[in-house]
């Protein structure tokens, strides 16, 4: 049967803006019909003595304790309200209870927690009506009252066209039974559609124009009319023979999704118009249509499973609508900010995204697909090292709400966790062992760069890619973490997190910090795979290597390693389970096709690539629970420029975090790097459409030369040990701060002779 609390899904968004004055005339209205008080007094006020409204019966005045409100910050309001209650029992014989009104949503816990103070430290029975109990208990008096306020976005059975019932679909469909049977799910909620619109009809015409608003012929409708009738959804018409109407609670629900589905579109419609005027757009109309073709674009993209290419299709997606925008907007210089601008409103406002779902679950209706994409079955995810790394952030932000941090990986991860939380039956996450080996770097790494974030000349050693240490420094900059807590630096961070041994430099770091992964992983029913048994490992590792090198691509051998045993996990998981791999990483699907297309066994089956946005909005449709954000941070992904990991260059900060010692970090080597750094940083030609993330700067150049490379370290094992006592010399800062500044004045850096630099290495005594 319907959610019965979808029909006051309106109403309760609508009381939760009303104002004070609008908000005394509802209670008012609700005292007058469910506690049927028919002579009620507004005396709010300052001088309202801790009553808000008076009651009469027969003329006589009722002692009784009411407050209204509209205020957020409840706590003290509800305190303060007590007190003055209390007062009026003690000193005029006041009933020793309150009623207390609010357009505020205040959860059960609270409430009882609510009631039991005000029982123990006052004296007083609390009796609260928020709004989603006054919403609930109201009836059709206060849902009049606050369709009166709104009559916008009423939407009566004689306006209804097929195009506005087509544009409330999405939203008629989520609201209805949990159907396994999606197609089912899909035509009762276009006969309700068409029952509201037509107010009575009969069964053989809606079998009739079903099938026109459908395209396709039906067969015999008869079991779902028959299954509407048996929850109460629809009824018979008394005046015609054959006819059927919704009944009167199913009009109010369906009333309530259009007006819900109305004030979405109405805001989004608004908040568009004004982001075209402010950017001096003529054509507001070329605006909206591109954006419907962008949302579209990614529906169909995803149907079709082009995954393969995805990144590539998504990218060229945008482009299309930046290029559409670009010939509209006077001042193309700010079609970058207008692009982001347009995100913002979509994430805030689902109503472009909802549109194009409703017409998508039609047309795959229409081709018989629809089954096939949002299918039942069992799901495996198999998380890559970005990914669960971003996992392992958002435990500590999972109750940070808006406030948590904006990055367009964190979010759509954290997006993906809350849907595999919620049907934690059907989506399980699963992580390679070996990638586990690669945290334990990460988190070292994130410890490295932390010792150096106390120091003045911090800032102008460059940013990092390092996720650990990124949103340990965002919740720390915006001073978000719990009191409690006492986190001062990364390192008490981690301990929080779970990770006994902060200190990289001890020899037993790796193994406890492996053990701490193992044991969050098991927390978090996160199944870890084994490396897999493949008889042509090593060529399949030859393959994706010399692919890489051709797509100027670079991964060490040890993360090749790694992501071929992914997909050799991948393709040969159990063939009844859905299997992807949540991932930004755009290489992985040339090792899939090419295992597949040697397999001459057919042993292997085929699974899914996709990163985690995309892969986070297919499965919010499944549960017809559309995440806005979710799907922004895929279509609008490469309006960001943070977005491509793979174009991101290695800054001062990441190279020489990894060999200077903390003990040695204000000396003047790193000092006088941090201010050649700034210098070339204010004199960037800004000009330029490149960020600084985007760049790798002279001093940046110069130093990775000076660094020993794969060849280097495969020539003699000794030489980064070497390097870094070289480094750590306060000695030899002079001689390396020149080294750099000479191989700057070269117009080729590798042409500068470094023979006589690395034979001072070579000598360094161990």
């Amino acid at each position: 049967m319907r959610n019965k609390g979808v029909k006051v899904g309106f109403v309760k968004t609508a009381i939760n803006s009303l104002s004070q004055e609008q908000f005394n005339e509802l209670v008012r209205i609700f005292q007058e019909t469910y506690w049927e008080r028919n002579e009620i007094v507004g005396v709010d006020g300052s001088g309202d003595g801790g009553c808000d409204i008076k009651i009469f019966v027969d003329k006589k005045e009722q002692k009784k304790c009411v407050q209204i409100t509209v205020q957020k910050a409840l706590d003290a309001k509800i305190k303060n309200s007590l007190t003055k209650a209390k007062n009026l029992v003690n000193l005029f014989n006041y009933s020793p209870s309150l009623e207390f009104y609010c357009n505020s949503n205040i959860s059960n816990t609270k409430l009882e927690e609510y009631k039991k103070d005000a029982k123990i430290a006052y004296g007083i029975e609390l009796d609260i009506f928020d709004v989603t109990r006054i919403a609930e208990l109201g009836g059709s008096p206060i849902e009049e009252y606050v369709y009166g306020l709104h009559s916008d976005v009423i939407v009566k059975p004689s306006e209804m066209t097929f195009e506005k019932s087509n544009k409330f679909l999405y939203d008629l469909l989520a609201s209805g039974t949990a159907s396994s049977n999606i197609k089912n799910s899909i035509l009762e909620s276009v006969l309700v559609a068409i029952i509201y619109e037509k107010e009575v009809i009969k069964t053989s015409d809606l079998k009739i124009e079903a099938e026109k608003r459908l395209g396709k012929n039906l067969s015999d409708i008869t079991s779902l009319i028959n299954s509407l009738k048996s929850d109460q959804r629809i009824v018979k018409d008394p005046n015609i023979m054959g006819g059927v109407r919704l009944s009167e609670d199913e009009k109010r629900t369906v009333k309530d999704i259009y007006a819900t589905s109305m004030d979405l579109e109405n805001s989004f419609n608004t908040e568009l118009d004004f982001l075209v005027a402010k950017y001096h757009i003529s054509n507001r109309e070329a605006v909206y249509n591109g954006l419907k073709r962008l949302y579209k674009l990614n529906y169909t993209n995803d149907i079709k499973d082009i995954d393969a290419n995805e990144d590539n299709v998504s990218q060229k997606n945008l482009d299309e609508f930046k290029n559409c925008v670009a010939r509209l907007l006077p001042d193309h210089s700010q079609l970058d900010i207008f692009v982001m601008d347009i995100k913002h409103l979509c994430d805030s406002n689902n109503y472009m995204n909802k549109i194009i779902a409703g017409e998508t679950f039609v047309s795959l209706y229409q081709s018989n697909k629809l089954e096939s994409y949002l299918n039942r079955k069992q799901k495996t995810i198999f998380l890559d090292t970005p990914a669960f790394i971003y996992y392992l952030c958002a435990t500590y932000g999972e109750d940070l709400g808006t406030s948590d941090w904006d990055d367009p990986f964190y979010r759509s991860m954290k997006s993906l966790i809350s849907l595999q939380k919620t049907n934690n039956q059907r989506i399980i996450f699963c992580v390679m062992e070996d990638y586990l080996y690669e945290i334990t770097n990460e988190i070292k790494k994130a410890l490295q760069i932390s010792k150096f974030e106390n120091y003045p000349f911090f800032k102008d050693l460059g940013t990092t890619r390092n996720t650990i240490y990124n949103y340990y420094s965002y919740l720390k900059t915006n001073d978000l973490f719990d009191i409690n807590d006492n986190i001062e630096c990364l390192e008490d961070f981690l301990e929080l997190l779970g990770f006994e041994n902060t200190d990289f430099s001890n020899g037993y770091f790796q193994n406890n910090t492996l053990k701490n992964l193992h044991e969050f992983a098991e927390d978090s029913q996160i199944i870890i795979e084994k490396r897999p048994f493949c008889e042509n490992f090593m060529s399949i590792v030859e393959f994706y290597s010399k692919k890489l090198l051709s797509i100027n691509k670079e991964k060490s051998y040890y993360a090749i390693n790694n992501d071929v045993n992914q997909v050799i996990s991948a393709l040969e998981y159990d063939k009844t389970i859905d299997r992807y791999i949540a991932t930004w990483d755009t290489t992985l699907h040339h090792i899939r096709l090419h295992m597949i297309n040697v397999d001459s066994t057919n042993r292997y089956s085929y699974f899914y690539i996709s990163n985690p946005a995309k892969l986070s909005n297919r499965l919010a449709l499944e549960c017809f629970n559309i995440d806005a954000s979710a799907l922004t941070n895929d279509i609008f992904a490469y309006a960001d420029k943070k977005y491509d990991i793979t174009k991101r260059v290695k800054t001062l900060l990441e190279m020489i975090s990894p060999y200077i010692k903390s003990e040695n970090v204000s000396g003047k080597l790193v000092r006088k790097l941090a201010q050649l750094r700034k210098k070339q940083c204010e004199n960037i030609d800004t000009d330029e459409n490149l960020s600084l993330e985007d760049r790798t700067l002279p001093v940046e150049e110069a130093l990775a030369l000076l660094i020993p490379d794969s060849e280097t370290i495969k020539n003699d094992s000794s030489i980064v040990t070497k390097f870094s006592i070289y480094m750590n010399s306060v000695d030899n800062s002079d001689y390396i701060i020149r080294i750099i500044e000479e191989i700057m004045k070269e117009k080729d850096y590798k042409k500068y002779d470094l023979s006589s630099y690395w034979e001072r290495i070579k000598q360094v005594n161990l």
